[in-house]
């Protein structure tokens, strides 16, 4: 598959699959002890606070595969992914409102490879290029967001990568939707073979010439495509 299908395809489902929430109790943690005006604000002991993320591509150019840093974002065209806070404090009677949004302009690398339906996910290089507040209700005082968030984008990479290298996301559960997949008994991917190109190779079920279940390769790709189109226009 060529870099530009894939980024058309991963621009087409950005809305689908984001924002993130990010469920890292150490890495919001870590944003309290570098922002204590939120601890300050929402009462101290008790303060919660719950994170979401929105990647935002400026064009389709956003994505470039490389046989040596393999999924490269953001270094054709900018990335912008906009932090959003979550603040609360029900000790103090704080309900939860949006607190801060950090919009930040990156580029970074990843490892994507899929190994027998794992999906595996490493953060290689992030960059912050840029940051902007577009939202304060708590009364930030002047730093350098930049710096600070650079570090604690570091930190929540190395805790995602560590996830993600015990518990790869398991890509069996689509195969209920996506017809192609339920024929398919082994499947690897991988960006490290050919600049520009991701590399997918499978085993399909073998199943008698006479089956009348049986389906060519067209008719699977076909099924699979109008699944995919059904779930991006629910």
């Amino acid at each position: 598959m060529h870099q530009t299908a894939l980024a058309s395809l991963l621009y087409s489902i950005n809305n689908k699959i984001l924002p993130y929430y990010v469920n890292d109790t150490s890495t919001s943690l870590e944003i309290v002890g570098e922002f204590p005006e939120i601890k300050k604000h929402y009462g101290g002991h008790g303060t919660q606070i719950d994170l979401s993320v929105m990647i935002t591509p400026s064009s389709g150019n956003f994505l470039t595969l490389s046989a040596q840093d393999g999924f490269v974002l953001g270094k054709g065209s900018d990335l912008y992914v906009t932090l959003e806070l979550y603040c609360s404090n029900p000790t103090q009677n704080k309900t939860r409102e949006l607190c801060l949004i950090f919009d930040i302009k990156t580029s970074f690398n990843m490892n994507v490879t899929i190994e027998d339906f794992n999906l595996y996910l490493a953060i290689g290089d992030a960059t912050i290029d840029s940051v902007q507040v577009t939202r304060d209700v708590i009364g930030m005082k002047n730093r350098d967001y930049q710096r600070v968030l650079q570090h604690i984008l570091n930190y929540a990479i190395a805790n995602f990568n560590y996830m993600q290298s015990t518990t790869p996301i398991d890509l069996k559960p689509a195969s209920s939707w996506i017809p192609l997949l339920r024929e398919i008994v082994y499947i690897t991917a991988t960006p490290y073979i050919q600049d520009e190109f991701l590399f997918i190779c499978f085993d399909a079920k073998s199943k008698p010439r006479d089956d009348p279940t049986k389906k060519n390769l067209t008719e699977g790709i076909y099924e699979s495509v109008q699944a995919i189109h059904r779930f991006l226009n629910e």
